[in-house]
């Protein structure tokens, strides 16, 4: 969040705000248009997302790995996870599950009878969740802050689809 707020205010250019920010790859075709527009119309711009290396380490370690980090670097992270069975989690696993790309057996997405996640699975699970929720947190922790302010959030259409992922988080929230 500084480096965005340092752009916005003009104290950094923009390369250093995309190498600070840790910019996604497609920033400056997919996100940069409406930075910009933030820039110059004095929008708030959040960084909503928990950074990779959080997400990648959770990914690697499970949610365990969130205990182990300062207090300072946990504030990185959603306080909560909602790892909870349910439609979001089926979905997941059926992509992980049934992705050979992502470690899955294609014919396993066609079989009524999917195997109980894998380790891994679950792994790869609370790295997604690890997302979901710190954008949601994000989202609800500044509509708090911001009474009567409006959230036009982006995000890669799993993290939203049917409803689920993000949306429901920030809904229960």
């Amino acid at each position: 969040q500084p480096a965005v707020d340092d752009y916005l205010a003009g104290r950094i250019g923009e390369n250093p705000f995309i190498e600070d920010a840790r910019a996604w790859a497609n920033y400056r075709t997919s996100y940069r248009p409406l930075v910009e527009y933030a820039k110059n119309h004095g929008l708030t711009v959040i960084a909503a997302n928990a950074p990779d290396k959080v997400v990648r380490c959770v990914g690697l370690e499970g949610e365990a790995f969130l205990a182990r980090m300062t207090p300072d670097q946990r504030s990185w992270a959603a306080a909560a996870l909602s790892l909870d069975a349910g439609a979001y989690r089926d979905k997941f696993m059926g992509f992980v599950q049934g992705d050979a790309a992502h470690g899955g057996d294609p014919d396993a997405a066609e079989s009524s009878e999917r195997k109980p996640p894998s380790e891994g699975a679950l792994r790869s699970y609370a790295a997604q969740v690890t997302r979901d929720d710190t954008m949601a947190e994000s989202i609800t922790e500044h509509l708090a802050t911001h009474p009567g302010r409006k959230v036009v959030h982006l995000n890669g259409s799993f993290h939203s689809d049917s409803f689920l992922g993000t949306v429901e988080r920030v809904k229960t929230r």
